[in-house]
Parts: C-alpha cells; structure tokens; sequence
C-alpha cells in the first residue's frame, strides 16, 4: 500500500502528545505533524463557550477550534505525494477524537492518559495564552477531560490508550536541548508497545522503519 499513514495523537492534557509526535516525526524520515493547537480561535472570537463565574473562555470544548482551517490544512497535507519511504502524518490535540469528521481519517488513535494529580503537577507550572485563570483546572481542564474522554470511550472505535509520556510537557523545539530524550522515549516505547502497536515491535523498529506498511 502507497501512500501516508494517518496517526492520531490525543489524550489528556501534558500528557505527552506533543513529544510523542516530534519523536515519532524525528525517527520516521519523511513524517509531518498537524498540531490541533495552530488552529485554536482567537482569545476573544465570538464562537467561544464562555465560563461565566470566570470570565474565561473554555478551550477545552470543541468550540475553540477552527475545525474547517485543520480539516483544509490535513486535506493539502493528504493530497501531496509522500516521500520514500513509510512516512507518517501526525494529528495531535486534545479534542481530535471528538471532532467527528476526523475519525475515518486516521488509521491508527492513541490516546494518552494521566491521574489528576500528575496533570496538575504538569499543568502548574505551563504558560499558557491566555493564561489559566485560578479554578480553570478543577472547575474546566479535568472534568472537561472526563467528559470528552467518556465521549470517546462510548462512541469511537480502535482507539489504543496508553499511559502520557513521563517527561514533562517538552515542546517540539524544545527536543533539541534533550539530547537524551531518544533513550527516554525508546524506554517507554517499549514499556507501552502493547498499547502502541503499529506492529508487535520495539524502538529498534521505530528507529528502522523501513518498509513498514502493516497497519
């Protein structure tokens, strides 16, 4: 089979996704990722759910995203000729797998998972635009989460969850200044490969993908 193969990153927030993205694009030659963040609304848009009791946008509802801006930009993305090889689009974002239209898209879902209390610990100390206003986690983020991931568990289909990524919220660009990340990634890679099969392999396939295509 020709062509790219669509994965779809999504889980609870600072759980990962992000880092397992750029790691997947860095290890598989040709690889691109679609971050569902690039197409958040701006802060005062009028299409916004709106959390009176904190005057706060609620962005964790599928309402902050502009759904038809992502759907172009993966549809030019699909429509060019992928390189040799075996590359991968990554979709990555927290609402994706409850955005409908984008579920027969994807070939492979993951789906990363967290306690509340190793969130918050990563949540805490993110800076965010705008930033969290006090309450935002426990009375938006978490029960937010909750809903959209029961929303998912009860209507979508061959979705993998895994344990989130054990590094905290490292963003794309900042990868370069982990040199070890590689090892920490093949290490959980490996410890969740059972959650995360491409194909029944380990990090020595990810780093040697070539001539894969059995998904």
């Amino acid at each position: 089979m020709k062509g790219w193969i669509v994965v779809g990153i999504s889980g609870v927030t600072c759980g990962g996704k992000t880092t397992l993205a750029a790691m997947l694009q860095k290890s598989i030659t040709g690889s691109v990722v679609l971050s569902q963040d690039e197409f958040f609304r701006e802060e005062y848009s009028d299409k916004h759910e709106m959390i009176p009791e904190l005057q706060h946008a609620n962005w964790e509802s599928l309402s902050s995203i502009d759904w038809n801006n992502l759907m172009t930009k993966l549809s030019e993305l699909k429509s060019h000729e992928p390189p040799s090889g075996n590359p991968l689009i990554i979709v990555e974002g927290h609402l994706i797998f409850n955005y409908l239209p984008l579920l027969q898209i994807f070939d492979k879902k993951y789906f990363l998972i967290l306690s509340k209390e190793e969130c918050w610990e990563r949540r805490r100390v993110r800076m965010y635009s705008p930033p969290d206003p006090p309450g935002y986690f426990d009375m938006c983020v978490w029960p937010m989460y909750l809903k959209n991931k029961k929303e998912i568990e009860e209507n979508v289909m061959g979705i993998d969850f895994t344990v989130g990524y054990p590094k905290y919220g490292l963003s794309a660009f900042q990868l370069q200044e982990y040199p070890d990340l590689s090892v920490g990634f093949g290490q959980w890679w490996n410890a969740h490969k059972r959650s995360l099969p491409f194909c029944n392999c380990d990090w020595n396939w990810v780093q040697n993908v070539k001539g894969y295509r059995n998904i």
